[in-house]
């Protein structure tokens, strides 16, 4: 049994074979009720049965024979046995295929050498291997379509298939993500082919792909990298070593989904259909940045544009061009070595605040993917900086806002400016040296009693300095404006009365805008010999990240803190920097406040309590940085990859808004905007395939209006060094590489090996009821004329 038939799709369906004894538990349950009783005329009736008994019986025997071989035929038809290469029934076998064919649609398949593009190759192919199966024998394909996502295309016969392939025309402009392709692949043989992965005949899987070096896991490259001075690691070995630093974790995921198809049994063929060199050359746009200090409105700066030369041979006389809202720049012209990357700078203008497209542009080469690329840049309008002077006074020193408002409004030589120009302090310090005629910031000064009456919408960031007692009728006011995207920066001082702040600002739900529940203040016994200092502060944060260099550091943690108030933070707060005392007290913290944000400042913004506001090479960064930081919204990014999510809010109702795309066709947005809680009109979101193509994109509002997203292409598919064949059989079991000349033979082996027998059995058991039928009717007849 195990000879002729290996294996069974539904084994548990081979208990019917019982069924076969029913038609001998018949015959001999009929022998049983009759009991002979002698009769004198009987005598003539057994002489003629004596003469016929040997020949009644073999009939007998046969119809019996034929009966249980129809329905033993039926019960394995069911049971669906499949036959083996040693079984003497191989012949007979019926090879359903079952096929998961993964086309790589990345951007890198969109490399034209010739003619013909990879993904061109990888198309054909796939044709290929679709004629070669067979609908009317039960042949099914699973089409799966990789990028960054895998698409599921067919589930079908190979006709259904081969249909869905004559509407693909061009690659996706998205970067082959393996481990979501070997997911999918895993699904698929757990659900829809579970049976064939117990009888170990598991689906042929294929991977037709350019065999792009970034795309498997890093153990090759970097054996690659390290082993080849003249080659793909010369030329590629950093980025291989960063990406795979960058990765590890991808890295890991895919080699725990290949270890699972492992342990099922099943194999993925990976067929190279890339460009023929191992190195193909390429060159590719990379980046577009900003250079020296966050854009403002009115302001010039200078824009980098990163440019790599995949390939191995140095190339001359690139032309470069960028494009901006406000017209077109003079081109440059670049060359760059092989295997290098080099920057063009453009000196540009931001005249108006709001968001600028900006597009470079490469001549073209084969990928013509990387050569254009767009960025939004956000230009920021000043920042509406309101003071709420606790301590007023015409010493400057004794006055709560007096150093601070000279840090954010200086005068050409004063004190904003000296330090700008003293330290060279970057965004910070850049800014407050310049002498445009738009400043950074824009700065109102308000006694606390004033706050009750004014609307305070008209400012992105209010600052209590030193004010005594908040007063409840503008805390609520002050509530509303942080809520609906406003900032709030509290400065402590020996004004403030911590109860007061506690009763009115401060929940222990977070429902307050009090970011810690305050406690009395703390001060060093003598400022003569004792001070506090910085200990640790966040330096990845926005408004601190001038100090984690080395050379500025000081600027921070060097200044004394003589007093400060102590705070007890809510676990939703973030503590942006704390003090060298024994508890570690909070000196700067941060939390939001549904869309704004709260500042807690323990120690004074004017020197009562520190000498950090004397210190202008401090207080210019941390002030300018921090109320940066403060004024910027919370909004979706306006730059995103292939597929992502666009989205904006409209301050009035749109009535037809429409979008285009890097084609520039205008289309109606489909849907209807939705208000939000602060009288905003939320957009239909553009997603998936509205945002397939990297290119810029917009929304067109009443009017004509154009709000700028772009869609970039990750520069790491501009880097199209490929895995050698023998490379890529050392990444992992399984993942059997498929040259052109084996690809026949592997196809061979994979499917002569094993058939399905149900029709033969089915047509078999249909013969035994059919024959047994026509014999018994016969037999009848003829017993009848005797």
């Amino acid at each position: 049994m195990r000879l002729m038939f290996p294996g069974f799709l539904n084994p548990a369906l081979l208990a019917g074979l019982g069924l076969a004894a029913v038609p001998l538990v018949i015959h001999l349950l009929n022998r049983r009720r009759y009991r002979p009783l002698p009769w004198a005329a009987m005598r003539f009736v057994q002489a003629a049965y004596r003469k016929t008994r040997r020949r009644v019986q073999l009939e007998n025997l046969l119809l019996l024979l034929l009966r249980m071989a129809g329905i033993a035929c039926l019960a394995l038809a069911v049971a669906r046995p499949f036959s083996g290469g040693a079984s003497p029934l191989s012949a007979l076998g019926e090879a359903r295929r079952e096929l998961i064919l993964v086309l790589d649609a990345s951007g890198s398949t969109g490399f034209r050498s010739g003619l013909h593009s990879s993904f061109d190759r990888i198309l054909g192919r796939a044709r290929e291997l679709l004629t070669e199966l067979d609908t009317a024998r039960g042949d099914r394909v699973h089409l799966l379509l990789a990028g960054s996502h895998t698409r599921r295309l067919s589930r079908g016969g190979p006709d259904e298939a081969l249909s869905i392939l004559t509407t693909l025309q061009e690659p996706t402009d998205e970067r082959l993500d393996l481990a979501a392709a070997l997911g999918e692949v895993l699904t698929i043989l757990r659900e829809d082919l579970s049976g064939l992965a117990r009888s170990g005949s598991p689906a042929q899987i294929r991977l037709l792909c350019d065999l792009q070096r970034n795309d498997f896991p890093s153990e090759a490259v970097a054996l690659a990298a390290a082993g080849d001075s003249g080659g793909a690691g010369a030329v590629n070995g950093t980025s291989a070593a960063n990406n795979s630093t960058g990765n590890a974790n991808a890295a890991a995921n895919r080699r725990e989904l290949l270890d699972e198809l492992q342990a099922l049994g099943a194999r993925v063929l990976v067929e190279d259909l890339g460009p023929d060199p191992a190195i193909p050359p390429n060159v590719g746009l990379t980046s577009i940045t900003v250079l020296g200090p966050a854009p403002r409105a009115g302001s010039r700066g200078v824009l980098a544009v990163g440019v790599t030369n995949h390939g191995l041979e140095a190339q001359t006389s690139l032309r470069l061009s960028l494009e901006s809202d406000s017209g077109r720049l003079p081109s440059q012209q670049l060359s760059i070595p092989g295997g290098q990357s080099a920057e063009a700078l453009f000196e540009v203008g931001f005249p108006r605040a709001g968001q600028m497209l900006f597009t470079a542009q490469l001549e073209g080469d084969g990928l013509a993917l990387d050569d254009q690329r767009t960025r939004v840049i956000p230009v920021a309008p000043p920042v509406r900086v309101l003071l709420v002077n606790g301590a007023s006074s015409a010493d400057l020193q004794r006055d709560a806002v007096g150093l601070l408002r000279a840090v954010l409004e200086p005068t050409p030589g004063g004190l904003g400016s000296t330090a700008a120009e003293g330290i060279n302090i970057g965004g910070a310090g850049g800014s407050s040296g310049t002498t445009s005629r738009a400043g950074p910031f824009q700065v109102s000064e308000v006694r606390p009693d004033e706050l009750a009456t004014l609307d305070l919408t008209g400012w992105d960031v209010i600052v209590l300095a030193n004010v005594a007692r908040p007063s409840a009728s503008w805390v609520e006011k002050l509530e509303r404006r942080v809520a609906t995207g406003g900032a709030l920066w509290i400065g402590c001082g020996p004004r403030l009365d911590p109860a007061a702040y506690n009763r009115l600002f401060f929940r222990p739900d977070g429902t307050g805008l009090l970011p810690a529940e305050l406690g009395p203040s703390r001060a060093v016994a003598d400022r003569r010999t004792s001070w506090f200092r910085v200990a640790d502060f966040a330096t990845t944060h926005p408004a601190l990240s001038f100090f984690a260099d080395e050379i500025w550091r000081p600027l921070l943690t060097e200044v004394p803190i003589f007093e400060f108030q102590d705070a007890h933070p809510l676990p939703t707060t973030t503590v942006l920097a704390t003090l060298d005392d024994g508890d570690r007290s909070p000196l700067l913290m941060e939390r939001t406040f549904d869309r704004g944000r709260v500042v807690l400042w323990t120690s004074s913004l004017d020197p009562s309590w520190t000498r950090l506001p004397e210190s202008p090479a401090s207080l210019v960064p941390l002030t300018h940085e921090l109320l940066r930081h403060l004024a910027r919204r919370r909004e979706p990014a306006r730059n995103g990859a292939p597929g992502a999510t666009l989205a904006l809010e409209s301050p009035t109702w749109p009535r037809s808004p429409q979008w285009s795309g890097p084609d520039s066709t205008r289309r109606p947005l489909e849907g209807e905007a939705t208000q939000t809680p602060v009288d905003t009109w939320l957009l239909p979101a553009l997603e998936g395939p509205q945002t397939a193509r990297a290119g810029a994109y917009h929304f067109i509002l009443d009017g004509g209006a154009q709000e700028a997203f772009a869609i970039q292409s990750d520069p790491a598919e501009g880097d199209l060094a490929r895995l050698t064949l023998a490379e890529l059989g050392t990444v992992h079991r399984a993942l059997t590489p498929v040259d052109g000349q084996a690809r026949e033979r592997n196809a061979t082996a994979d499917h002569d090996a094993e058939g399905e027998l149900w029709r033969w059995l089915a047509a078999a058991a249909l013969c035994a009821v059919a024959l047994e039928t026509l014999l018994a009717a016969w037999l009848g007849t003829r017993r009848r004329l005797l």
